[in-house]
């Protein structure tokens, strides 16, 4: 499968610089950006760093190849509840959360047989926050664990 549609899903510091990287080294890929603060998904778009943004999983951000939960551990049981009966099947969705068991246990109870699901844990960050914070070289000579 040859990806070029992604989804991210919470634009802060991971999510942002994740969005930014892939603008970055993918010009051609169409990034579409899940947020609920409509002023970072404004940034994002008027950066250029996102193609499509929505507060919430819509018919656009839904037909990526992979989608990037970038959100708050206690919120992503519910954002895979949410894409479970929204993506196709093949989709692959990836976390960025640090504690593993509760987002894989939701995943396997929750995503439908042919959604896959791969747990991550990006070795990187900074002591800023928010979208503001972001840059297109986090993850440079950062292990990202998967």
């Amino acid at each position: 499968m040859k990806i070029n549609r992604i989804t991210i899903a919470g634009l802060g510091l991971i999510g942002g610089s994740l969005a930014k990287a892939f603008r970055r080294t993918n010009p051609d890929f169409f990034i579409a950006a899940v947020d609920t603060n409509k002023d970072d998904l404004d940034a994002a778009v008027a950066e250029g760093i996102i193609d499509h943004s929505s507060t919430a999983f819509d018919h656009v951000t839904v037909k990526s190849q992979v989608v990037f939960l970038c959100t708050p551990l206690k919120t992503l049981p519910a954002l895979l509840e949410s894409l479970a009966g929204l993506v196709a099947e093949g989709t692959i969705i990836t976390d960025t959360a640090s504690v593993k068991a509760p987002i894989m246990r939701a995943a396997k109870d929750l995503l439908p047989e042919g959604v896959h699901f791969i747990g991550g844990h990006p070795m990187s960050g900074t002591e800023q926050s928010g979208y503001a914070a972001s840059i297109s070289h986090l993850f440079e000579n950062a292990y990202y664990i998967m």
